[in-house]
């Protein structure tokens, strides 16, 4: 495409950035978009002279292809000299409504103006009174340089003395901080001292104030040196920084460091291990006042010299020795609330400046805050004069505001250009003078599929990049500059971990690529010496680690089962696909480690991997590098797991912001953010209370029922997991239900849906999913309010002015899968939720963690139908509303008959795998246990004596309880819900109408009451009750005559002021269209 810029002048120096974006604006006084876009691949790009001849300069071939973030061009050696600093010398004047408009210029007399340092301003920021003074501290983010066990950083600032931090005792240079979220006017810090033992360990500690930019602005002096406040191992109850004696200090951030006593001196050579250099704090308070970001550009202060008044003049002189050696001018000003600005007379920055501008003027705006910005000045580059020159400012104030400030910078720029080249850092509209480079290292490639191998090989690895060096490591930590140079090709004649990348001089690194090589008679061997020897440690920080496959279960003649496990291990490692983590082992099972501190949560606790997919078969999977935090709530615990739930994050930081593969088949999203891997925990052996009843595949069987009754949930598949080469289980991994998950689901973008989980958002916020738990509290029996939830009017109508608040649809069978598999850890928690924040359409729900059920802690007769409290709560709101009831009875008629999700033949309702159709739930489940069975004897050799002296297998435990169910659970389970369904009043006792079809025709049956149906898909019952305008009456039993094509018939029984549950059913007639 062809795109002409508009008529701009440009000055020397000057920038003019255009959007290659295909919008087309070339309205000067707007963003500038051509009419065209750069494909990804690249193409020709060129300036031309308006005769569409002359080339200036051409991208030929090609405008390189371009990653998010990039950007490509001239490079640039921008010298930056300093014409006017922060505190420069400035002469300052308030003017009055009759000054003329020449003081801008150079030559102007500003002899008799005040003087000053620059910036200048005043804020309504003051210290509060002794006693008023706000804990700005508590609750606020904070670190520390290590963490000891569970004392974290975070029991620094939660207002109870009783608990306290603790850095590590390797750590020699501890230090804690909080970050205050923006500058304040701080008064005083209190560092209170531990309450239980070991107070003389606050003592030579200093403590500092950072400004925004990371700065220190103030420094104490060193607190309770030597501990000559305490007494031997006693210390200080507090120790207190006074800043009000100052005036107060304004900062960000506050430092807390401890000197190092390694000789103990100032204990008299008392204390433990500890002593010379922990850092412990039991609570730290930070006191001040308001937000002061306005002070700390200040430095005159001009309130009294302005009064009321809202503009100042201000004259700022700088030397330029030779300005035809400058090629750009760089203006950076922080104010509040507007200015105009000339050099040398000519106009080069204005904001929230009145057109026309008079002496007197106020600011047309008022910025919620200090607003700090950049400016190109290069049109005064040619009123520059060797010597001095001028920079005059009219900075403006808002009335009545309090605030206000004008503190300019100006650079001289010298700019020399360069080759072409890649920058990191794109300056749009400014000299391209951040790092640069030539292009990208290719990631090495390795002559060997990652996977399973059955023979040693020799493995080559090379970058197409020329004269690019490789480096490669073999623990599983990811290579850097000091892992060792790849010389020659690989012997891999065992399960192996390669990581390796390509670097280049002048070229950004590859980034890292990995390949796993599994052999499997290396896994059925592995035990706790071979894993030590890959440098796992025998602790995870206090708690003995758990390694190695159990002889019990898979020793070749050493084994309780006559050989049978052994015979069948190497098949149960190929049953299923296997997922490949790969990280350095610090990482997960150091003193820091996610694995070790599995409690931990947050982004603190996340650590980069490399995350393989590896088929059994061969077949080509993925590698790619992304983020691993622990996963789960109570078996975070290593007292009842040291098998934990993993979940695994996709950042740039790591690598791709999105795993594009499709893990969950060809129904779920092709493009992840996020995803978990289930370690099954109460339904696996991982539970000691669960004894050999664990299956794997309850929490499973929830999802896959609300997916068979049409409706969302997060799909799932089974893989074994190896961390660095070494087994670690069956692993469950399943689709996150949050906002990203609701936005591919139903629409729309994730950053517009709440997603909500026990009780806390984990995306958007709870307050819309509050109030609609407010809404039905206060009740909602009528059929307003059903129509109100569903974001209708009261004539069943869209209205919008009422948002949708629940799903009704969605509701009913959530609730309806939960009461049926008997889910007892559940409505308090285990849950998720979405809604889009517009409002336009209701709350949804999704199974989640439903392991308490069928059999675990739930038996054949549990009734969750009165379940009232938690994520239930509409629930039992609404089964006080008739209309919902029949709402109700409607998903029971579709999912307990035949064809739904959950129908059991009464007449034959025993497990026949011959005719899995009588059957429907034992169908669903018998298919999920096909899946994991023989992938179980690995998970048995791994983890099944974890919580048994004699382990847990498959054939003595898993199938007996499989088994069980199939014989006594899901021939009879249907028709127990469904009585408590009717017992609850959810099911009408006038049966729904049914239908037999001959040929071209349909016979529609009703056993008591009359019969209304209709033909167009409509409910021949309204809302309410009354008969629909479109419904057409039948007796007992009618023959309708079925019209070619499609026809969908509704059909209902009406005895008395008794409506039936809704038949619905759609059949086909050749001959339509």
């Amino acid at each position: 495409g062809r795109w002409a810029f508009p008529a701009i002048v440009l000055p020397p120096g000057g920038y003019v950035v255009a959007f290659a974006s295909e919008k087309g604006g070339r309205d000067p006084a707007a963003p500038l978009h051509t009419n065209f876009r750069l494909t990804g691949d690249g193409e020709y790009l060129a300036l031309v002279m308006p005769d569409a001849l002359t080339i200036v300069d051409a991208y030929d071939p090609a405008f390189p292809p371009l990653d998010d973030d990039l950007s490509h061009g001239v490079t640039q050696s921008v010298e930056r000299l300093a014409l006017i600093a922060t505190n420069a010398p400035v002469r300052f004047h308030v003017p009055a409504a009759d000054e003329g408009g020449d003081w801008t210029a150079l030559d102007f007399d500003d002899a008799l103006w005040s003087e000053g340092v620059a910036g200048l301003g005043y804020a309504d920021a003051v210290l509060p009174a002794p006693g008023e003074a706000e804990n700005l501290a508590l609750g606020r983010p904070v670190a520390q340089t290590s963490t000891l066990s569970s004392f974290i950083a975070e029991l620094g600032v939660d207002g109870n003395l009783g608990n306290f931090t603790h850095t590590l005792s390797s750590d020699q240079t501890p230090t804690w901080e909080v970050d205050l979220g923006s500058e304040r006017f701080l008064s005083s810090v209190v560092l209170h001292n531990r309450t239980s033992c070991c107070g003389s360990r606050l003592r030579d500690i200093t403590v500092e104030v950072l400004d925004a930019d990371g700065e220190v602005v103030h420094t104490s002096a060193l607190l309770n040196p030597e501990n000559v406040l305490g007494n031997g191992l006693n210390g200080p109850a507090t120790l207190t920084v006074d800043y009000a004696e100052q005036g107060g200090v304004v900062g960000q951030t506050v430092r807390v460091q401890r000197l190092p006593d390694l000789d103990l001196s100032a204990t008299n050579g008392q204390g433990n291990g500890d002593e010379p250099t922990v850092l412990s704090l039991g609570e730290v308070e930070v006191f001040g006042g308001g937000e002061a970001a306005v002070l700390r550009h200040v430095r005159t202060d001009v309130r009294d010299a302005m009064g009321d008044a809202t503009s100042l003049f201000v004259r700022i002189p700088f030397t330029v020795d030779d300005p035809a050696t400058l090629d750009a001018l760089w203006l950076q000003v922080a104010y509040d609330a507007g200015f105009v600005a000339w050099i040398n007379g000519v106009p080069v920055a204005a904001r929230n400046a009145p057109d026309p501008l008079g002496p007197e003027a106020a600011a047309t705006a008022e910025p919620p805050e200090v607003r700090v910005e950049q400016f190109a000045a290069d049109a005064a580059l040619a009123a520059l004069v060797p010597g001095r020159n001028v920079l005059a400012i009219q900075a403006l104030a808002a009335p009545g505001d309090g605030d206000f400030v004008i503190a300019p910078q100006l650079d001289g720029l010298r700019v020399d250009e360069g080759p072409r080249r890649f920058f990191r850092t794109p300056t749009p509209g400014a000299p391209n003078d951040t790092p640069a480079f030539d292009g990208f290292a290719a990631p090495p490639e390795f002559d060997h599929r990652h996977g399973f191998a059955d023979a040693p090989f020799v493995l080559t690895i090379r970058s197409a990049t020329p004269e690019a060096t490789i480096r490669f490591t073999l623990d599983g930590s990811a290579p850097d500059a000091d892992s060792p140079v790849y010389a020659e090709p690989l012997a891999i004649d065992h399960t192996t971990v390669v990581r390796a990348y390509a670097t280049r001089e002048g070229y950004e690194d590859s980034p890292s690529a990995t390949g796993t090589w599994v052999f499997v008679d290396d896994i059925v061997a592995q035990d706790e010496a071979a894993t030590l020897a890959a440098g796992f440690p025998p602790m995870w920080g206090g708690t003995g680690a758990d390694y190695g496959m159990d002889p019990d279960v898979i020793g070749a003649g050493v084994d309780r089962y006559d050989g049978r496990y052994v015979a069948s291990i190497r098949d149960s490692l190929r049953a299923v696909p296997s997922l490949a983590i790969s990280a350095r082992v610090d990482d997960l099972f150091g003193v820091n480690g996610i694995y070790t501190e599995s409690t931990r949560r947050g982004v603190a606790w996340e650590r980069p991997i490399s995350f393989e997919l590896l088929y059994p078969d061969g077949r080509a999977g993925f590698q790619v590098n992304c983020g691993l935090r622990i996963q789960g709530g109570a078996f975070r615990s290593h007292g009842l797991t040291k098998k934990h739930s993993l979940r695994v994050l996709f950042k740039g930081i790591y690598g791709p912001t999105k795993l594009r593969y499709p893990l969950f088949g060809a129904d779920a999203p092709d493009a992840l953010d996020t995803f978990t891997l289930r370690a099954n925990s109460n339904d696996g052996w991982q539970w000691a209370a669960a004894n050999g009843q664990p299956l794997y595949v309850r929490d499973s069987f929830g999802r896959e029922t609300m997916l068979a009754m049409g409706g969302v949930a997060s799909h799932e598949t089974f893989m074994h997991v190896y961390l660095n080469g070494i087994y670690w289980g069956v692993y469950n991994p399943v689709e996150r239900p949050d906002a990203a998950f609701s936005a591919f689901y139903y629409g729309g973008d994730k950053t517009g849906w709440d997603a909500v989980s026990n009780d806390a958002a984990a995306d958007g916020d709870v307050l819309a999913y509050q109030q609609m738990l407010g809404i039905v509290r206060g009740g909602v029996a009528d059929l307003d309010a059903w129509y109100s939830l569903q974001g209708l009017g009261p004539d069943g109508a869209e209205d919008p002015d009422r948002p949708a608040w629940i799903d009704l649809d969605n509701l009913i069978d959530y609730m309806l899968t939960n009461i049926y598999v008997g889910n007892t850890d559940w409505p308090q928690k285990n849950w998720w939720t979405g809604r889009p924040r517009d409002g336009s359409s209701g709350f949804r729900f999704y199974m989640w963690d439903s392991e308490w059920s069928m059999g675990i802690r739930s038996d054949l007769n549990t009734n969750r139908v009165g379940v009232d409290f938690g994520v239930a709560t509409p629930w039992a709101a609404l089964l006080q509303n008739p209309e919902f009831r029949l709402q109700v009875a409607d998903h029971v008629r579709r999912h307990f008959w035949p064809g739904g999700a959950l129908y059991v033949d009464p007449e034959s309702p025993a497990w026949d795998p011959e005719h899995p159709e009588r059957n429907v739930p034992a169908a669903r489940f018998a298919r999920l246990a096909d899946r994991v069975e023989l992938a179980l004897v690995a998970e048995s050799a791994r983890w099944g004596d974890q919580h048994a002296a004699v382990p847990y297998t498959v054939d003595e435990h898993w199938l007996v309880e499989r088994d069980r169910l199939l014989a006594d659970y899901f021939p009879a389970r249907t028709a127990r819900v469904f009585a408590q369904l009717r017992d609850a009043g959810l099911y009408p006792a006038t049966p729904a109408p049914d239908a037999n079809r001959a040929g071209d025709a349909i016979e529609l049956t009703a056993e008591a009451g009359m019969l209304w149906f209709t033909l167009d898909g409509t409910d021949p019952r309204l809302p309410g009750g009354a008969i629909a305008p479109a419904a057409q009456p039948g007796d007992a039993a009618i023959v309708i005559a079925l019209p070619p094509g499609e026809t969908r018939l509704r059909a209902r029984a009406l005895d008395g002021a008794d409506w039936s549950a809704l038949f619905d059913a759609t059949w086909q007639v050749q001959g339509g269209l």
